[in-house]
């Protein structure tokens, strides 16, 4: 029983941290102006694809990663530095 319960905890852990993830990265969107579908627009990628990568669906790649750290670090250094955080702290 008690192996259960830590994997329960393990995973609503998890899936706080995805929200957290998931809300830092809006948040830096929105302080730049960005929704889904102008930050996909700019990665190269659909807004399709931008949903389902925000929501843990899928994996943003490294390119994508990095298009997001040049373009928000332009206006504001520490928010490259946020994003980097984000998927590899």
């Amino acid at each position: 029983m008690g192996d259960n319960m830590d994997l329960w905890q393990k995973t609503k852990q998890r899936r706080k941290e995805d929200k957290m993830i998931k809300n830092e990265l809006r948040s830096i969107m929105i302080k730049h102006g960005d929704n889904n579908q102008t930050l996909a627009a700019a990665l190269g990628i659909s807004p399709q694809a931008m949903s389902s990568k925000l929501n843990e669906k899928r994996k943003f790649t490294l390119k994508e990663i990095r298009g997001m750290i040049q373009r928000y670090g332009e206006t504001d250094p520490d928010d490259a530095h946020r994003i980097f955080k984000i998927f590899f702290a």
